[in-house]
């Protein structure tokens, strides 16, 4: 059983790359899962201070890009203005040079 669901965005700690997991990759999970592979390497991405990422609000579609200041596990806010902590975002996703994974589905 696979430790992630579809729409988890993931990095792999030993290639560096960020991607959003898919059901293709489900697939491939539950037949290496436990077994000396790739596979092990993969982690849930949670944003790091300094990185770039996009940001918006449920209200307001209107995503920014941006490093990340600081972030609020517990109220799920993320906080970002050139390195001021000055505006909070429910939303964040990493910036991989491709458009916020909403606005690739419209």
């Amino acid at each position: 059983m696979s430790k992630f669901k579809a729409g988890d965005w993931i990095r792999n700690t030993w290639l560096g790359i960020i991607k959003q997991y898919s059901y293709r990759d489900k697939d491939y999970d539950e037949k290496y899962d436990g077994t000396e592979n790739e596979s092990k390497h993969w982690e849930l991405w949670q944003p790091e201070v300094g990185e770039w990422c996009w940001f918006w609000n449920r209200d307001d579609y209107t995503p920014i890009v941006g490093k990340l200041s600081s972030h609020s596990i517990e109220e799920q806010l993320y906080f970002n203005f050139n390195g001021v902590v000055d505006y909070s975002y429910e939303n964040c996703e990493p910036f991989i040079g491709e458009l916020p994974s909403f606005l690739k589905d419209t």
